[in-house]
């Protein structure tokens, strides 16, 4: 079916079919045919899909009152095996759940942990709004607790269609068809060109567009690109213009939430405009991704901000995120336990903090830290109404800094590095502290192409991070290793 010709559809499922609540839906419209459900790759023959946005930080609470589990069951994916006790009747892809559909002449609604979903629904924003309204965008995951556990959206789903989950990383063709259907029904290409970028570019807070904010390093690469361009071309002061950009947007990436400050690496994105509140999981393509676009800024400008948050990242998945055979995993999910034995998962549990916690774990510069970081005892998340429209976070606080160090060293009236060193002593304390909280599961999928990001990283860093001056004290999470200690990481 040609798309143009099957665009008229879509708006007429919008008005036949019901709004469940709490269900973020896209409709892909096709008629059910055989030919899509072959394990080949997708084409595109008609079906009919009803495609739910999922992040994959999907919550992995436990089954309540000992439910049976459904099909995701007997899967190997630590995504997929995350929901086999939803009351949903879950398919995994296949023959199995596309005969089912035809033989009760159902929709299906196709449930994915993958990011261009994610994308593809808040470009349609106006059409999702008409249903839950802006909060909807705060986190696509609570629908795991409060859509796909709830027995009544349950029984909406298993009553009228035909539920199938999707792993990304094993159906890379679902994915991609996926990713079809989110540039065809935005009506627009999301293929990013210097002249765009410069007119989404916030001034204020760096990044390009609004909320939510991910960390795009293509975005970045694609501007120094540009920088260089007109360098060559002798257009410096254009040239300047657009490297200033870049720069502030990864001082405000490094400086927000989306940045763990206890134990290094990147979230996977910002709920709100400002890199606060962030959606906790950390993705290993992320992390490779963004370390080089620091290390090329660093190249550039020789501003060690930008190396220091290089290391950053590397040492987070040194420590935590290489197996013994030197494998890299996956992801860290979102959501954990808020002490051991609890029934349920929340999300970011594992990295927010209260006032007093950080007061009982860092005695005489408790305060110093909580100035430099926007601790309050009511909690920080206030910075947007985008940051927690739901009140999940009332009393807690995601680490920020609302200005650079140099300014908050001058206010309380100590040289700059005596400054960062209680800093670091202070994140030192809270990351022994959360070592002992229940970790978010640790998704051990080991992927060649993410683990090629990773590794190229590793290894400009042991050679860009030559360049560095010797002799330069680094603080904690950043070990401050030779460098050549990264080249072992990459091979």
């Amino acid at each position: 079916m040609n798309p143009a010709a099957s665009a008229p559809v879509f708006s007429n499922l919008l008005g036949a079919l019901p709004k469940p609540p709490m269900l973020s839906i896209l409709l892909l419209r096709y008629r059910l045919s055989p030919v899509a459900v072959s394990s080949s790759p997708l084409t595109r023959s008609p079906l009919r899909v009803l495609a739910a946005a999922m992040s994959s930080s999907a919550s992995s609470s436990s089954a309540p009152g000992g439910r049976k589990p459904n099909r995701l069951a007997a899967e190997h994916s630590p995504y997929l095996l995350q929901h086999a006790h939803n009351p949903v009747d879950w398919y995994p892809w296949g023959d199995e759940a596309f005969e089912k559909a035809r033989a009760k002449d159902v929709p299906i609604f196709l449930s994915s942990m993958s990011s261009h979903i994610i994308v593809l629904l808040l470009e349609l924003r106006t059409f999702l709004s008409s249903f839950w309204g802006p909060e909807f965008f705060r986190r696509c995951h609570v629908m795991e607790v409060e859509s796909f556990e709830n027995e009544e959206v349950a029984k909406l789903l298993n009553d009228w269609f035909v539920s199938i989950k999707v792993d990304r990383e094993e159906r890379p063709d679902v994915d991609k068809e996926l990713d079809f259907w989110s540039n065809f029904s935005s009506g627009r290409s999301r293929k990013p060109g210097k002249q765009n970028l410069m007119n989404s570019y916030d001034p204020k807070f760096g990044g390009f567009g609004s909320a939510p904010k991910f960390p795009r390093p293509v975005e970045a690469y694609i501007m120094l690109y540009a920088f260089r361009k007109h360098m060559e071309a002798g257009k410096d002061s254009e040239a300047q213009n657009i490297l200033k950009m870049v720069m502030h947007t990864l001082d405000c990436m490094a400086r927000g939430g989306v940045h763990d400050h206890v134990g290094g690496g990147f979230h996977r994105y910002s709920v709100d405009e400002c890199w606060h509140v962030p959606h906790f999981e950390k993705m290993l393509y992320d992390q490779g991704q963004i370390v080089n676009v620091y290390l090329d800024t660093f190249m550039i400008t020789g501003d060690e901000n930008y190396s220091t948050v290089a290391r950053d990242i590397l040492d987070y998945l040194r420590r935590d995120m290489i197996g013994k055979e030197g494998e890299i995993f996956s992801a860290e999910d979102a959501d954990s336990a808020e002490y051991e034995g609890a029934q349920r998962k929340k999300e970011g549990a594992f990295y927010v903090w209260t006032s007093k916690e950080i007061e009982g774990a860092l005695g005489k510069n408790a305060e110093l830290f909580k100035n430099h970081y926007y601790v309050k005892s009511s909690g920080n998340c206030d910075l947007s109404r985008m940051s927690d429209p739901h009140n999940e976070f009332s009393g807690k606080n995601v680490l920020i800094e609302r200005k650079p160090t140099s300014s908050m060293a001058s206010k309380c009236g100590k040289p700059v590095d005596e400054y960062s060193q209680i800093l670091g002593g202070c994140r030192h304390k809270l990351f022994d502290v959360r070592s002992k909280r229940p970790r978010p599961h640790l998704d051990d999928k080991v992927i060649v192409s993410w683990n090629g990001l990773a590794i190229s990283a590793f290894a400009r860093a042991s050679q860009i991070l030559k360049s560095g001056r010797t002799g330069t004290r680094f603080n904690f999470p950043v070990t401050g290793c030779n460098v050549r200690l990264y080249a072992s990481s990459s091979g």
